[in-house]
């Protein structure tokens, strides 16, 4: 992430660039952006076919332009622009990636030939930046992460733990930390006691130079910046520090704070995230960015121009389009520089735990209990129930949970309604509960866009099917499994997840982010995939004696995990299918990583199945249909 790649620079610097014309139009639309146009201080850093890259250095300005040929298909040719940076010869591979996203953006507007009339898709927005800070994550921001070669060079903190901290300072928030965290990579097991950190923002600057000569000011940002980096597990290296981006959520609301309303959105709709980020900018919440291999802040908004803050000391911050025209078709995109949001991050201040115990005396009935007792779902913290649930209300607790039901785009409502998203139950009692068959009501709807599947010795992907061949492939067996179907949701393709009696359903509490505690039903006999997968904030859970079989990825990628307690050992099961297709088996490793229903966790924090005090080698193994 945020990898630095030595390029050739493909034009030199000099006047003699500037001779190129521009497009019509384009100087006075710059100049009216701030920036000043007088031509002996311009220099062409880099040119291609669809667009040109211009900096000021002595203004320390730059502009990103589609060229003649292309500026005709656009409503704003002015693809970014920047009065604050110049734009380094030295790229990242985020530079690459958004020169590749802007270059097929505009070979995709050459060939569908849009009609030109400008406008600004937000009306005229203007927010910030909000972020003052230009921190990197060298010298002395990394003075306190690992060494590579004593004394002489460190490594590099890492873009998510850069955009975590300068996010930090914008709030000036917590005083204080809490918790314990464990967790590691590469072989090293990391413990951070939260409780012992106590940031001194008032003592931390703006910018710091690497000469070390405000040392008493670097001390406690540095110490912010190792922390998060090594609380984001960080793979510490000296070019590149690849982090986990997800983990900037958990570590976020259960170490540093932070209201647990705060959201970790995945999707593939460009749209629909720029709205949310317009959202979060109107109500001044800085929004924490990943695409393009590289995490960033974004703090700021200029008509449909975003500021970005790249956490390279201020080197090209900016304002730069996510789309380049409102006619970019971006279901047909294969580079994107925002792939994922970290949002509504704001301090968690004082709030009033609510504990409730409600017992139903028929399915489908939570969302009613709750307003009989005159509480909201988003207010619930701690919550015992009693009775039958159905698929309406798994969905309701998975909303209360924290999870994100439109992490890749399905959900219609994730930006009109935004308050049903911003749930902050953290304790479950589910013991005796009992969970209805049910086939009307699905309580997640993912896209099924990755989906493969086998019929009549043939290999087929859902998403090159004609509209008519998904419909037949939906009414046959092969679009059905256990909690699991195939369904056209509006214009989408999606898999529909439906309740089972007596089984922790597929995907069940995938993405319910709050979680702390759960307790499972007492006649719970099976856990299929994906069923607790990114519940980043569980750490322990016990498994009731009826458990006898658990499906691979059932407990994948949950960031805090230790282990799973069980009284009987289960048999681990498999699918072999989209969504539940899975690599390896219990007790195997990759890269320190578990394989099968621990897929993706950390070996050196997860123990995995614990009996007795003892941890599970092995399982039993089945593949099933």
């Amino acid at each position: 992430m945020g990898r630095l790649l030595l390029i050739v620079v493909f034009l030199v610097c000099g006047v003699a660039g500037w001779s190129q014309q521009l497009p019509d139009g384009v100087a006075s639309r710059l100049e009216q952006l701030g920036l000043d146009m007088k031509r002996n201080k311009w220099r062409e850093r880099l040119s291609f076919p669809e667009l040109q890259v211009y900096e000021n250095a002595s203004n320390s300005s730059f502009f990103i332009v589609a060229t003649s040929d292309y500026a005709r298909y656009l409503q704003n040719p002015v693809l970014a622009y920047s009065t604050e940076s110049g734009y380094r010869v030295t790229l990242s591979e985020w530079k690459e990636n958004l020169i590749r996203s802007y270059q097929e953006q505009l070979q995709q507007l050459r060939q569908t030939h849009p009609q030109s009339s400008y406008h600004l898709p937000f009306g005229e927005i203007r927010v910030g930046p909000l972020i003052k800070t230009k921190w990197g994550q060298d010298e002395p921001y990394n003075d306190q992460c690992p060494e590579l070669i004593a004394p002489y060079s460190r490594k590099l903190t890492g873009c998510v733990a850069t955009a975590m901290s300068q996010l930090m300072y914008y709030h000036r928030h917590p005083m204080k930390g809490r918790g314990h965290y464990v967790g590691g990579r590469e072989g090293a097991k990391v413990e951070i006691d939260f409780n012992q950190f106590t940031p001194q923002w008032n003592q931390m600057l703006l910018e710091y130079s690497a000469t070390r000569s405000n040392k008493q000011q670097a001390e406690p940002v540095a110490e912010l910046m190792g922390v998060n980096a090594r609380a984001v597990s960080s793979d510490f290296k000296l070019a590149d520090t690849a982090s986990d981006h997800l983990a900037a959520r958990t570590v976020l609301v259960n170490f540093w704070g932070y209201s647990p309303a705060c959201k970790f959105i995945r999707s593939d709709k460009q749209r629909d995230l720029m709205a949310m980020i317009t959202q979060n900018l109107q109500e001044r919440l800085p929004v924490l960015v990943t695409g393009g291999g590289h995490s960033f802040l974004c703090d700021g908004q200029n008509g449909d121009y975003y500021h970005f803050n790249l956490g390279w000391r201020g080197d090209a911050n900016g304002y730069y389009r996510f789309l380049v025209d409102e006619h970019v078709d971006e279901s047909k995109l294969k580079v994107r520089i925002m792939q994922e949001l970290v949002c509504d991050i704001q301090p968690e201040h004082e709030h009033q735990a609510v504990e409730l115990s409600v017992s139903l005396h028929k399915p489908g009935l939570l969302a009613k209990a709750l307003k009989q007792k005159g509480v909201s779902p988003q207010l619930v913290t701690r919550l015992k129930l009693s009775g039958q649930l159905n698929g309406k209300d798994v969905a309701l607790l998975r909303r209360m949970a924290g999870a994100v039901d439109a992490w890749n785009g399905v959900a219609e409502d994730l930006i009109d309604d935004r308050e049903k998203w911003t749930g902050r139950l953290t304790a479950l009692d589910l013991t005796d509960v009992l969970f209805v068959k049910d086939d009307s009501y699905p309580y997640l709807r993912i896209k099924a866009n990755k989906g493969r599947f086998s019929w009549q010795k043939k290999e087929y992907v859902v998403s090159e099917l004609t509209s008519a061949e998904f419909r037949k492939f939906i009414k046959r067996y092969v679009g059905h499994g256990a909690g699991y179907s195939y369904a056209e949701y509006g214009e989408e393709r999606c898999v529909e997840f439906y309740l089972l009696a007596q089984t922790i359903s597929p995907l069940m509490f995938f993405d319910c982010q709050n979680l702390t505690e759960i307790m499972l039903p007492r006649n719970v006999k099976k856990i299929l995939g994906g069923a607790f997968q990114w519940c980043n904030s569980l750490t322990r859970v016990a498994l009731p004696p009826s458990v006898k079989e658990v499906e691979a990825g059932a407990f994948a990628e949950c960031y805090l995990l230790q282990e799973v307690v069980v009284t009987t050992i289960p048999t681990e099961t498999c699918h072999h299918v989209f969504p539940f297709k899975k690599t390896g088996q219990y007790g195997q490793f990759v890269e320190n990583r578990h394989q099968g229903i621990f897929e993706g966790n950390n070996k050196m924090t997860c123990k995995g199945l614990v009996k007795d005090g003892v941890v599970l080698t092995s399982l039993k193994y089945k593949k099933v249909l």
